[in-house]
């Protein structure tokens, strides 16, 4: 090898150690962990199978009620039972809904007297709204006379929303005062808000099959978007049961129709920006804070990621008739329920990790700062938290923890480290006086050989 091809070689080697670094790998995931596990009180047929959860913005408190059951449940973010207490009516009621308000102080539950088939008694003092402290004593209720099906708290905890079975929205203070109440078209069955205050968004009970049966004159809208003083901004049909979610500043509504699958993305104005069919009946949806990520789930398994802009990003499958979806940490993890394990995701649908449970996940509810939540199986409880990576000897007994590596396929972020642009710079503007010096440097040392050798 002569010394103009080792030279060649030196200055390759020097500009590929500049321009192209060794690898750093990519930070590591927010693991999790369980800080308690706790049975499910129910005992009753279906018990185990068909109940709500909710947990406080901070995890602080987590309640657990049967949706066709007057008892309620509350613990604290371990998982321990606080207190338990069972309504009553001139005949067992049901609790329709509870909302937990932000800082885990208090909390509101609507309740109704049952009637025949599901339905339920009307004009009765008995249908109200409760709003109770931590302790669980009751501070004040008020009658809704028509019966309560759904309740929100803002943000901010200074307003309480009530949906009514004859289609109206109350807001209370945190007095008990009637501040606004609007109507809509249907009975109200859910609200979630921005966390900026500015935008509510209800969902109503559509009669789309009864019209196709009985032709029945279809309700005009089922979904409701409101201002936080009640002005109706706007409504749209979708015909079905549906799902929302709402970015933090309220500029992104998305709405997953169950039976149909239709997935609909609307900004704050009504405009719908995007319609996707998922192709099948769905079973959850989930949006980032900041509505660039929404994920939606078909009752098959099938998963998908999509943009703002209804543009789909990536699919994945998980066990089919799996439940619960959230964005969690950071918003770079997305747990879901996966059969008899809860999964965690980061947001290119790469999995992370697995955790084992004791039956089928039913549900999966997240504390809103994204500190905690909370999957119920058909059994038991199961309270997470976030935690740092631990090491092997850090990792309690308890934590089912089995991490997973990242499948093929799954487009995946880059590790490598950057090029610092400085450096780049520095090193081609070095380049042309470099290859002088080494041709120098060459030409003087093949001289002294020259001599040498005479």
């Amino acid at each position: 090898m002569t010394t103009r091809e080792i030279s060649r070689i030196i200055l390759i080697l020097i500009f590929f150690i500049v321009l192209c670094p060794a690898p750093v790998t990519a930070q590591s995931p927010v693991l999790l962990r369980t800080i308690g596990v706790t049975p499910l009180p129910f005992t009753g047929p279906g018990g185990n199978i068909s109940y709500a959860l909710h947990v406080a913005d901070n995890g602080q408190l987590v309640t657990l009620n049967n949706r066709n059951s007057p008892d309620l449940f509350v613990y604290d973010r371990n998982g321990s039972l606080l207190w338990n207490r069972t309504l009553s009516a001139e005949k067992p009621p049901w609790i329709s809904s509870v909302s937990i308000a932000p800082g885990a102080q208090d909390l509101i539950i609507t309740q109704l007297v049952p009637a025949c088939c599901h339905g339920s008694v009307t004009n009765t003092s008995s249908n109200k709204v409760m709003h109770l402290d931590r302790t669980g004593t009751i501070l004040w209720d008020y009658p809704t006379m028509n019966p309560p099906l759904a309740s929100g708290i803002s943000a901010s905890g200074q307003d309480f929303f009530i949906g009514t079975d004859d289609g109206r929205i109350h807001c209370l203070d945190r007095n008990g005062t009637l501040r606004w109440t609007t109507p809509v078209d249907v009975p109200v069955t859910s609200f979630v808000s921005s966390r900026n205050g500015n935008t509510i968004v209800a969902t109503g009970e559509s009669n789309y099959y009864y019209y196709h049966l009985y032709n029945e004159p279809l309700n005009p809208a089922d979904i409701f978007v409101l201002d936080q003083n009640g002005t109706l901004l706007w409504k749209y049909q979708t015909g079905g049961l549906n799902t929302v979610s709402v970015s933090d500043d309220g500029s992104v509504v998305t709405v997953l129709e169950k039976s149909s699958g239709n997935l609909l993305v609307f900004n704050r104005s009504g405009s719908r920006i995007a319609q996707r069919s998922l192709g099948g009946a769905s079973s959850g949806l989930s949006m980032s804070r900041d509505g660039s990520l929404i994920v939606a789930e078909t009752e098959g398994g099938a998963v998908y990621g999509f943009d703002r802009t209804g543009a789909a990003i990536w699919n994945m499958t998980v066990y089919p008739g799996s439940q619960g979806i959230i964005f969690f940490g950071d918003e770079n993890s997305i747990i879901l329920g996966n059969g008899l394990s809860v999964s965690q995701y980061g947001r290119q649908g790469n999995l992370l990790g697995d955790y084992p449970a004791d039956g089928h996940v039913r549900a999966v509810e997240p504390a809103r700062d994204a500190s905690s939540f909370v999957a119920g199986t058909d059994r038991s409880l199961f309270f997470f938290s976030t935690n740092r990576p631990l090491t092997d000897a850090e990792i309690p007994a308890c934590t089912p923890l089995r991490t997973i590596q990242t499948p093929a396929g799954v487009p995946q972020p880059s590790t490598k480290a950057p090029i610092c642009p400085g450096i780049a710079v520095f090193a081609l503007a070095g380049y042309a006086p470099g290859m002088r010096f080494l041709r120098k440097w060459q030409s003087e040392y093949n001289r002294k050989c020259l001599v040498i050798q005479d």
